[in-house]
């Protein structure tokens, strides 16, 4: 990796990893919070909730901002949203700064996330792009696991406006960081500049031999999606040539479907990702072919990769993980009095190993496979966690918080962000993307209201009960549609 490609990345994984330290930011100083500032808990959990809403918003309107000015512009004015946020959070005298803090940061922590996974996929190096695109999960866990350990040191009064005040500076860094960044080449060629999207691909991976990639980025509005398969092959789906696929016979139904036709139908093609669509003599004019957020989600031929995209989104939150990035010391702090918050940075630190160690399998492994057998550790530690919960088995409650958080840091966690990056035509991404981070968001403000109102009406091992159920739906739907 080059080291303009290291300098890029980093400065656009510090989106992703605010995205992570805004979510876990008011864990571990709850109480003080609430203290300092009279909050009740109806205040508190509108204050932690309304990032939802914010990251919502930010999602919607992160598509149409991103055709028209690129990715970089929309960085940098979510790096002032952070920036603002932190700084109305750290100063709040009351529950309204607090509420509108967040809200702001939820803006830019939602316009992160749709746009660091597509501009990391663009630039990785195309037989890296799954290792490159574990980062986005990667740096949301460190951002969480961060504030979590700040946390331990900084939750009495007073103190904890230091937390949320870094969330501030870190985004203030990046903005300007991001100002002496070029833009993306597959952006720039998007547009049709092709010659200083040449340039920069030349400076990003350090050789001149870049026309094969560079051609890739020419893509034929066919407005086709595709999907990830068993190995590299892509399928792009929306085409209306190719051959008959299979489902019964070990092929993945994902990569076996048409958009708009339930699995199992004909009509698809196979091609490698890195094989330039456009054939010789063919111009196209990629920036007036752009796929609006309304035609992704309503138009047939986009139906599967809808379901598909907002599908794994929704299984990601509804499964739970929030519950403990939100709420982990309160749900570990009967069990665990005097340890509950080293308990819940340690579950943090886990998620971020997991994570990493992981990485390693996403360009060598079946994407589905991993999806599914996170699923399914997930479901099954809910099961245990929800018996250890009620039963008051402290080391039971423990072991399955960990086995909760490693099956969902395995597979459910970072690949869910990876589908529209990198299997979804350069037209309909941002779509696609916006889309997935809406079901994102809708299924973090659902869990983040749910979760206190099942623990208080009727205990926390119903939560995870409901989780539990929860995760056994969403195998079952992925294994027919996966």
């Amino acid at each position: 990796m080059t080291a303009i490609l290291s300098v890029h990345v980093a400065l656009l994984v510090a989106g992703t990893t605010l995205f992570g330290w805004n979510l876990a930011e008011l864990n571990a100083p709850q109480k003080a919070i609430q203290g300092d500032l009279h909050l009740n808990a109806a205040q508190f959990g509108l204050a932690s909730s309304i990032l939802a809403i914010g990251g919502l918003l930010g999602s919607i309107i992160t598509t149409p901002g991103m055709n028209a000015l690129g990715r970089k512009k929309i960085l940098v004015i979510a790096a002032m949203f952070f920036t603002i946020g932190g700084i109305l959070k750290a100063a709040a005298g009351g529950p309204v700064a607090l509420t509108a803090g967040r809200f702001l940061s939820g803006i830019g922590a939602g316009s992160a996330a749709v746009v660091v996974p597509i501009y990391i996929n663009e630039l990785a190096p195309p037989s890296s792009r799954g290792a490159f695109g574990s980062l986005t999960q990667i740096s949301i866990n460190f951002g969480i696991l961060s504030s979590q350990v700040m946390g331990i040191f900084l939750e009495e009064e007073g103190q904890w406006r230091l937390i949320l005040l870094v969330g501030a500076v870190v985004g203030c860094v990046q903005g300007v960081g991001l100002l002496f960044l070029a833009e993306s080449p597959a952006s720039l060629a998007a547009s049709g500049n092709l010659e200083q999207a040449r340039r920069e691909l030349i400076k990003i991976r350090g050789t001149t031999d870049v026309e094969e990639e560079l051609a890739g980025y020419q893509i034929p509005q066919a407005a086709g999606i595709c999907l990830f398969s068993k190995d590299t092959n892509v399928e792009w789906l929306g085409n209306t040539e190719g051959t008959e696929t299979e489902r019964a016979d070990g092929v993945e139904p994902l990569i076996a479907a048409e958009a708009g036709q339930s699995a199992g139908t004909e009509d698809t093609q196979a091609v490698d990702e890195n094989t330039p669509l456009v054939e010789d003599g063919t111009t196209t004019n990629p920036a007036s072919n752009q796929i609006g957020l309304l035609e992704f989600v309503t138009k047939r031929q986009f139906r599967l990769g809808f379901m598909i995209v907002a599908g794994l989104m929704l299984a990601q939150q509804l499964t739970g993980i929030n519950a403990v990035v939100f709420y982990g010391v309160s749900i570990l702090e009967d069990l665990f009095p005097n340890s509950a918050k080293y308990l819940n940075a340690a579950i943090s630190a886990v998620n971020l190993l997991v994570t990493l160690g992981a990485s390693f399998l996403f360009d060598t492994m079946s994407h589905t496979t991993l999806l599914l057998r996170s699923i399914l550790m997930m479901a099954c530690s809910s099961a245990l966690l929800a018996v250890g919960i009620w039963f008051k088995l402290a080391t039971l409650s423990a072991i399955s918080t960990l086995s909760f958080v490693s099956g969902f840091s395995m597979g459910l966690g970072p690949l869910p962000w990876m589908v529209a990056s990198q299997r979804i035509e350069p037209n309909g991404v941002g779509a696609a993307q916006s889309s997935a981070l809406i079901a994102n968001w809708i299924g973090t403000f659902v869990v983040s209201f749910a979760v206190p109102v099942i623990a208080h009406a009727a205990g926390m091992h119903a939560v995870f009960i409901s989780f539990a159920i929860l995760g056994a739906a969403f195998y079952w739907w992925g294994f027919y549609y996966l």
